[in-house]
């Protein structure tokens, strides 16, 4: 006997019919209507059927930090981007074994967000060591994973999609999160700084070394442009004298190349207090025929998190903004974006 989803219609009738339904529903409401429902509903021929029928939705997906405790933790939501006003909906929390605070990064393929390495939380610790894990959020089935960790644990490094695959270059071994060095040099030391770069393929869950990076930068971004990862940061030179530097990954040569900078003012000199604060990550590069302007912060995880992040003190205020939560103080940075 075939089976059915709604009495007296076809299997394939009935996905149409649960295809057109807004998505906030499927997770909510439709899968708890029997085991039968939430299986289609989490499909793949359920989501194909909404493509086919042009009524995909794009979600915006973003990361909410909060304190329980004392300790700082990591909240998603995810809202209906064509809605204005739309409601954000609470994802379920992060699995035990990966719950950055600080430093990570985020990137999206298809329909699965991917949260990569960062720090996790440590009592009475002031400084973390970065985590090579990697977690996963399904959009379509609603649900976290963990697979296969990078080969060098890292925090605030450069992360791109590089024709479907996911690109991680720099970063640092461990994040100070305590009172700084009174000369301000801790910051600035090159063995905290990570040189290699991997590649994970999603297809073979794998992750794969490539070359170094020429340098050891410090305040590395990244982003991806004409399907090349571009990475900057801050070369220190020794006696306080700094150098912004950008590199690309030439696939075709395997080797890691410097770009020429344009309209940049060496720095030297500065000094590590509020009134001369680092460098900013922000910079114009010429690269081919053109020039990428600005690679920013956008990319790159804040204190805590990235992506979106939003500062609040408690949970009853991540309760409090509910459908008012893209109005909160601080939510400026590019969130994360998934089409189903």
């Amino acid at each position: 006997m075939e089976e059915t989803l709604i009495p007296g219609l076809p299997y394939d009738v009935s996905l149409q019919i649960l295809a057109r339904v807004p998505r906030q529903f499927y997770s909510q409401s439709m899968s708890k209507v029997s085991l039968s429902w939430r299986e289609a509903v989490t499909s793949r021929a359920l989501f194909a059927q909404r493509k086919c029928l042009q009524v995909t939705e794009s979600w915006v997906y973003t990361a909410v930090v909060c304190e329980r405790g004392n300790r700082p933790y990591i909240l998603w939501f995810a809202r209906n981007a064509a809605v204005e006003d739309s409601q954000w909906w609470p994802l379920p929390l992060m699995r035990e074994e990966h719950r950055p605070i600080c430093g990570f990064s985020c990137a999206v393929i298809d329909e699965l967000l991917f949260v990569i390495g960062g720090c996790e939380w440590r009592t009475n610790c002031t400084n973390f060591p970065a985590t090579n894990k990697v977690s996963v959020f399904n959009a379509r089935t609603n649900r976290w994973s963990c697979v296969e960790g990078m080969k060098d644990a890292r925090a605030n490094f450069a992360c791109g999609v590089v024709n479907g695959k996911l690109f991680v270059a720099g970063g640092n071994k461990s994040v100070d999160v305590g009172t700084e060095n009174s000369d301000g040099m801790e910051e600035f030391t090159d063995c905290n700084c990570l040189k290699s770069a991997e590649i994970y393929d999603p297809s073979t869950k794998k992750w794969a070394g490539v070359g170094n990076l020429i340098h050891a930068m410090h305040f590395i971004s990244g982003r991806v442009e004409d399907g090349k990862l571009l990475v900057c940061g801050i070369v220190c030179e020794g006696d306080l004298q700094f150098r912004e530097v950008a590199e690309v990954w030439e696939e075709t040569e395997m080797r890691w190349v410097q770009l020429h900078r344009e309209s940049l003012t060496d720095i030297s000199m500065f000094e590590m207090d509020d009134d001369h604060p680092p460098p900013s990550r922000g910079m114009e590069i010429q690269y081919e025929s053109g020039v990428i302007t600005s690679l920013s912060d956008s990319c790159q995880p804040e204190f805590y998190g990235n992506n979106g992040l939003i500062e609040m003190e408690n949970e009853e205020e991540v309760n409090y903004f509910g459908d008012g939560l893209c109005e909160c103080e601080g939510y400026r940075q590019a969130c994360l974006v998934i089409t189903l």
